[in-house]
């Protein structure tokens, strides 16, 4: 699994065309914190090209599921465990954005990316809540970033997420809160 996340990782750079001079409306490289719905990120996203980047993103991730029991009896179970993850994002409108005056400021645009997702089999789980052993997770989706003010990026993503474990495929969205570094 390591050398999938490897090839994943290599396959990214490669892909991407060589740099070229950036320009005021080329991507930028940022770090940030990130509050996504279960989990809290460190992102460091660094520009490959004018609109290709690379993301490379560590932290915690959570799960919660409530079950409904006979009677008025409620079950809960969490999951928290640590991720680490690599995603190349192309921003295709960020030109354009630039063009009409509106803010490309911490890269904000449409973008399309792919992600490969590693949870780390460590963490704290209830009784009937396990972490799963070698969970790589792909991601390929459409999102949109946005610039709140200098500082404050709301980002939203949806698209499919593919378990490479058992190839269980699923569909996926996320919404973020970061604050830029």
């Amino acid at each position: 699994m390591k050398r999938l996340f490897l090839l994943l990782f290599l396959f990214c750079l490669l892909f991407l065309p060589f740099c070229e001079e950036i320009q005021a409306q080329a991507a930028e490289s940022n770090q940030s914190i990130s509050l996504n719905v279960l989990g809290l990120e460190y992102v460091y996203e660094h520009p490959l090209d004018k609109k290709f980047t690379v993301t490379g993103r560590g932290g915690l991730a959570a799960g919660i599921l409530w079950t409904k029991m006979s009677g008025s009896y409620t079950k809960f179970d969490y999951l928290i465990c640590p991720t680490v993850g690599l995603e190349s994002r192309y921003y295709y409108n960020l030109e354009k954005r630039f063009v009409e005056g509106k803010k490309t400021a911490n890269n904000s645009a449409n973008f399309l990316s792919v992600q490969a997702r590693y949870y780390i089999p460590w963490g704290m789980a209830s009784e009937n809540m396990k972490i799963r052993e070698n969970a790589i997770v792909f991601s390929p989706s459409w999102g949109l970033r946005r610039v709140l003010n200098s500082k404050w990026i709301f980002e939203i993503n949806t698209g499919l997420n593919l378990w490479a474990n058992d190839f269980k495929l699923e569909p996926a969205a996320n919404a973020r809160i970061g604050f830029v570094l």
